[in-house]
């Protein structure tokens, strides 16, 4: 897929509320707890809870100040709109991270589009592939092309074109990678 191409498609309905409640969003904050070490994931994910919903999750100094609640009402995401507009504004910042071959930065730009996918409910295929550890390569550039063509971002104009598995290795193109990763695919499957 073209960027651009997934664009009108994913962006209808993006009025529409996320796909997931608050009950299901809390009981996932709960299971994640032991395998997001950054915590990113969970808190994008708390991101989408009301105010009651996410003080179960909030310290006490952040419950406890004026305005919270007013303010968590105002930054809190509501739409697929607004979850489709977070992984936009987010994917320059990962592109930047993995074309630098920045391992923990590049990890913790793929927590963050994990907790952002999973909210929109409808897109479980490519969480499944943002997620599976086994096809984190090249810092997550192919997941970064899939979150990309899931937006509409143009993310060949971002991709330095140089894909590395460790940073001070000699990298191979973008289309050596691919080439690689898509044999590696049939190999197993």
């Amino acid at each position: 897929m073209e960027s651009g191409e997934g664009l009108q498609s994913i962006d209808q309905g993006s009025e529409a509320l996320i796909g997931r409640d608050s009950a299901t969003i809390t009981a996932r904050i709960r299971a994640i707890a032991g395998r997001d070490p950054f915590g990113v994931e969970r808190s994008r994910l708390l991101d989408a809870l009301p105010w009651e919903a996410a003080c179960e999750f909030l310290k006490a100094d952040a419950k406890d100040v004026d305005g919270a609640e007013e303010a968590w009402g105002m930054r809190r995401v509501k739409t697929r709109g607004d979850v489709l507009r977070l992984i936009r504004e987010y994917l320059p910042f990962a592109w930047e991270k993995a074309n630098g071959a920045r391992g923990l930065s590049a990890q913790r730009s793929l927590s963050h589009f994990r907790g952002l996918v999973w909210l929109l409910g409808d897109q479980d295929a490519i969480y499944e592939q943002i997620a599976d550890v086994a096809k984190y390569l090249f810092y997550g550039k192919p997941q970064l092309i899939l979150i990309s063509q899931l937006v509409g971002f143009d993310w060949r104009k971002h991709d330095s074109g140089e894909w590395k598995q460790s940073d001070g290795e000699d990298g191979v193109s973008r289309e050596e990678a691919l080439r690689e990763i898509e044999m590696e695919g049939q190999d197993h499957g």
